[in-house]
């Protein structure tokens, strides 16, 4: 498999203070009002390339990236680390989600329940397989988008270290040999 999207890639994100066009997870969606980080980002962990400010309920985020054999994929993998909870998509379409309820959860929804990052403490994301992707990659510009989740204001942390792969038919040149966590 190829990583399409790494730690340490940039991203745009929102910090939002009300709702979302919910247009926000398609490819054309005009993010040029949103701010450029790399990836992971959060607080309180020493894990973020991108520090957010303490207490923030939600993060936003967009990557695009580029295919050249779209039908060549079989599989995609999301390797998420999270404190507390998530909704992926791509191009538009939900592909993986943990520990966090409602069909487009609102900006300031909350988690279910506590969820602590891994990769700080030496361990390793959580991994997602999405084997049905029938019409949702194209080839060229595609988009990757994560909808991060605090279970509250008050939490002492926040983490949110995305990671997308696919696993190919052929062999690819698009995206990168995975990195050692995810091998």
């Amino acid at each position: 498999f190829r990583t399409l999207v790494n730690q340490g890639d940039e991203f745009r994100y929102l910090v939002p203070t009300q709702a979302v066009n919910n247009q926000w997870k398609n490819v054309g969606f005009d993010d040029s009002a949103w701010t450029n980080g790399s990836s992971g980002f959060g607080y309180g962990d020493g894990d973020d390339n991108t520090a957010l400010p303490s207490g923030v309920s939600s993060v936003f985020l967009r990557k695009t990236f580029t295919l050249t054999d779209a039908a060549a994929i079989e599989a995609l993998i999301v390797d998420m680390d999270y404190d507390d909870g998530f909704v992926a998509y791509v191009n538009g379409q939900e592909i993986a989600r943990a520990n966090i309820s409602g069909l487009s959860p609102a900006f300031n929804a909350s988690t279910l329940t506590d969820h602590e990052a891994q990769m700080y403490s030496g361990g390793l994301p959580d991994r997602f397989t999405i084997n049905n992707i029938d019409g949702l990659l194209q080839d060229g510009q595609n988009v990757f988008c994560v909808q991060a989740h605090n279970i509250s204001n008050g939490s002492s942390d926040f983490t949110i270290i995305p990671f997308l792969s696919a696993v190919y038919n052929v062999p690819s040149n698009d995206g990168i040999s995975p990195p050692a966590i995810l091998a």
